[in-house]
């Protein structure tokens, strides 16, 4: 498993659905990724990992477009790459594994909407360039634009890599727009910047601020009231689930001599899905 800013939190839950397919298969998981979300820095970690000619390789690529051509040369390679978390989607990945980003930018929107009464002003915090986080932007402004006349899309915001950039960034836009009702932090950090901005200008009562992710940062501020709710991933599912795909493109267990039928062997894509957690749902995903 390859991921970008590997030592957030939030690809824990996707390992451990990863080793538990591993061991159900009786195979070896292997953690690795870089250090920033950066295209550059993920890609020599891919090169990397190639090297070592593994029998297969689940990654979240922090940008899908940069990364096509490493994508492909795995491919080309011989060996398996699948994408979760973020998609390659014109590389030559046997699938993608994940968030369809969209859906659940649209299922916060959808869910904001009635938390705000239809009516009023909401923004969206994220950190630009990162292809799943634009992806939750788009789903969530077109419907708010295609369903809901009477709410007002201001600018997007960019939160930066971490809490304290995401914290600056949102007081910064209450400042600017003091009128504002709602707030879609499209991650975890950015969830907890946002969270620590409204608390600390005394703004939880009258701003609905919907995240991504289950940090326990993110719970706390859910259960104190200062986030409406959040955005929880099937994290364990994409790590179980994107080795599984492996493990069956190596061994033909589903569709025996695909290669020659030239078909897929696994689905191209599966969505996991998002699950709207607000407070008193929280426990269940400690």
């Amino acid at each position: 498993m390859i991921t970008f800013s590997s030592g957030v939190q939030y690809w824990a839950g996707c390992f451990e659905g990863m080793q538990r397919a591993a061991e159900e298969l009786g195979v070896n998981a292997i953690y690795t990724g870089a250090a920033e979300a950066d295209y550059v820095e993920e890609t020599q970690v891919l090169e990397q990992v190639i090297a070592k000619k593994p029998a297969g390789i689940l990654i979240s690529p922090v940008n899908g477009d940069a990364m096509k051509d490493v994508i492909d040369r795995t491919y080309n390679a011989g060996i398996p790459i699948i994408c979760f978390d973020s998609d390659s989607a014109g590389s030559n990945r046997y699938s993608f594994v994940g968030t369809e980003s969209r859906t659940a930018g649209a299922a916060a929107a959808k869910e904001m909407a009635e938390a705000i009464g239809h009516k009023g002003y909401v923004a969206v915090v994220l950190f630009p360039g990162l292809m799943n986080q634009e992806e939750r932007n788009i789903g969530f402004t077109e419907y708010m634009r295609e369903n809901e006349p009477d709410i007002t899309v201001l600018e997007s915001v960019n939160g930066g890599q971490n809490e304290n950039d995401s914290a600056a960034a949102t007081l910064s836009l209450i400042s600017a727009h003091p009128e504002i009702d709602g707030i879609f932090a499209v991650t975890g950090w950015t969830g907890l910047g946002a969270g620590q901005a409204i608390e600390e200008a005394g703004r939880a009562d009258d701003i609905c601020c919907i995240c991504f992710d289950t940090d326990e940062g993110v719970l706390d501020y859910i259960e104190k009231g200062v986030l409406y709710g959040t955005c929880a991933q099937g994290t364990q599912q994409m790590g179980y689930w994107g080795l599984q795909f492996l493990y069956a493109i190596n061994n033909q267990s589903v569709v025996p001599g695909w290669q020659e039928k030239n078909i897929s062997p696994v689905p191209t894509k599966l969505d996991t899905g998002v699950t709207i957690v607000k407070k008193g749902y929280t426990e269940s995903y400690r």
